[in-house]
């Protein structure tokens, strides 16, 4: 699902261990974005969380805390764990400047959630996410001067094509937040609750269905429940699920790995969590 954290210029930087928080949740590597000196610099490909904080307090030694910061940590979907699919991305209409670890630009982009319009089954050939698409496809055509966010008409097209939450930064400073169920805690939004620690659950009973999952206790999953079918194997200790089809997509959400068919596994419920 990933998360965004938008700190606004003025407000204070989260705390350290928000921000480990927000990495062990969503552990697919990440990067960050900030304004300064009339451009966007973007710093990613940051694929463990000592390597992410030690490049953050970089940036705020040498450019300060007055200035917005927009942080993202990932949760992979579309083309897997790799670098140059972290984000934030600048926004260009050239799939290599995406990819790019480090690299100024006018604007820069991060994105929370899945882009059905961009969107395909998970697949190894696959180098590139749907937010990438989005990007060079769409975004890059939509965004045509650097003062579009004041056309209404404008920043309403790209919400209904996303379908889902972006935090879009340029050069003045200005940081367009996009979607709905942004959280505010502390002067700082975030894209939804995963900067909290997550709640334990434990297997059900065989036989039973799969606990109700609220994701970070955001309720844009409050109809999780409703929407899937599986029942715990106490033998394997997985999930066994009514359809094959996988990964499901629930409200938008990848939910389930095709790889090996583990909620306990993909998504660190259950004997995993337990240890951490």
């Amino acid at each position: 699902m990933c998360i965004i954290a938008y700190k606004p210029a003025g407000a204070a930087f989260p705390p350290k261990k928000i921000l480990q928080t927000c990495f062990q949740n969503n552990p697919d590597g990440g990067g960050f974005m900030f304004a300064a000196g009339g451009v966007v610099h973007i710093v990613k490909g940051l694929m463990s969380f000592s390597a992410y904080y030690k490049e953050l307090k970089t940036a705020r030694r040498i450019y300060g805390d007055a200035i917005p910061y927009v942080l993202h940590f990932r949760i992979t979907t579309q083309a897997g764990v790799r670098r140059d699919c972290t984000h934030p991305f600048p926004l260009s209409d050239k799939m290599e400047q995406l990819r790019k670890l480090k690299t100024t630009a006018q604007i820069g982009v991060a994105h929370n959630g899945v882009i059905s319009l961009t969107s395909t089954y998970y697949s190894k050939q696959i180098t590139y996410s749907d937010t990438m698409e989005f990007i060079t496809d769409y975004l890059s055509l939509i965004i045509d001067s650097p003062e579009y966010y004041k056309n209404e008409k404008t920043v309403k097209l790209i919400a209904r094509l996303a379908e889902s939450r972006l935090a879009i930064l340029d050069g003045s400073g200005h940081c367009e937040i996009i979607g709905d169920g942004w959280v505010m805690d502390d002067g700082v939004l975030y894209s939804n609750s995963s900067y909290k620690p997550r709640k334990p659950v434990a297997p059900p009973k065989t036989g039973k269905p799969a606990p109700i999952y609220d994701f970070y206790n955001d309720p844009y999953y409050e109809e999780y429940d409703k929407l899937i079918n599986a029942r715990y194997n106490e033998s394997t200790g997985k999930y066994d699920f009514e359809t094959p089809d996988c990964p499901a997509f629930i409200d938008g959400d990848d939910s389930f790995c095709e790889e090996c068919s583990a909620y306990s596994k993909c998504y660190n419920i259950g004997k995993k969590e337990e240890t951490d």
